[in-house]
């Protein structure tokens, strides 16, 4: 026997007529899903359950309170911050740190761009990424997971309180920070180095005291320190 449109039996001789699912098409014989869907046949049951949907797309075959009902199985986009790249998909997970999406589509989610940083996983919008403090960088590199990715600029020097924070301070002029992490001093007078000492308050390098043959000049503010 037959069902009617919008139906389908998988055993004509001792089935009843299912209700098509929301996600696929019936001619009253057969039930067909979309592309790259895979759909299994319960004999028991009598009705055709989705196992799987094509890539970007997650199984939805539940009421709200979370009780499989077979009518309303369908291949649902990724919502906003969740993605699946696999060719088969159940269910889209939540988008990786350093990377967001910003709407529901079969798309994977995007890199956070560089010079930001997304420590959380499941981003929903670009402004959840981020921004690098004040002269620093991320190198040019893309999805970064975590503050220590940003790095103080040249000519800048790095300081981390006990908050885990990044500050960059602008190079005292006596003193060289190509690397953005350490202060060291010209002219390869690499001994110097002991005599900027850590000044915590402000979290600056402060000069104490200059090599023998040079005067100290650190009265007029930490960015014109130098041994003269």
């Amino acid at each position: 026997r037959s069902c009617a449109a919008g139906q389908y039996i998988i055993n004509p001789n001792e089935d009843e007529c299912q209700d098509c699912p929301v996600g696929a098409s019936c001619n009253g014989k057969d039930l067909t899903g979309p592309p790259s869907s895979v759909w299994e046949a319960d004999l028991m049951l009598g009705y055709h359950v989705l196992v799987s949907c094509p890539q970007g797309f997650g199984v939805v075959n539940t009421t709200s309170d979370g009780v499989f009902e077979p009518r309303l199985q369908e291949c649902v986009p990724c919502g906003q911050g969740t993605e699946c790249t696999t060719s088969s998909c159940q269910v889209c997970s939540l988008c990786q740190p350093g990377h967001y999406k910003s709407f529901a589509g079969t798309a994977a989610c995007e890199e956070c761009p560089r010079d930001t940083y997304r420590e959380a996983p499941g981003a929903t919008e670009l402004a959840q990424c981020i921004t690098c403090p004040a002269e620093s960088d991320t190198r040019e590199l893309t999805a970064q997971v975590s503050l220590a990715s940003c790095h103080c600029q040249e000519l800048y020097y790095a300081f981390r309180p006990s908050d885990g924070a990044l500050l960059c301070h602008k190079c005292p002029l006596g003193a060289v920070c190509e690397d953005g992490v350490s202060l060291g001093t010209r002219g390869g007078l690499a001994a110097v180095w002991g005599f900027f000492a850590q000044d915590t308050t402000p979290g600056r390098k402060w000069l104490k005291s200059c090599p023998v043959g040079y005067r100290m000049e650190n009265s007029t503010g930490y960015e014109l320190q130098e041994c003269q």
